[in-house]
């Protein structure tokens, strides 16, 4: 298993699937996450699974350039 303490992930499509799978794999190896997807009610239940103490949600329409420029800026915060 790989580490990632001190560490934020920015996962895209993390609210189903493959990204929901990472978010899960990162979380466990210790990173901070930044979820990112369009379906918030789904995205919704993957913060609560993993903690919404330490990881956030960000709802991003990654087709739109503006809200990208949003999502990096808050991320970095």
């Amino acid at each position: 298993m790989f580490e990632m303490n001190d560490r934020v992930a920015l996962i895209t499509g993390a609210a189903s699937g493959i990204g929901a799978e990472v978010a899960r794999t990162y979380a466990r190896a210790g990173a901070t996450l930044a979820l990112v997807d369009i379906d918030e009610a789904a995205a919704q239940s993957v913060l609560e699974e993993l903690g919404s103490d330490r990881n956030r949600f960000f709802r991003c329409d990654l087709e739109d350039a503006a809200q990208c420029v949003e999502l990096i800026s808050a991320t970095e915060k």
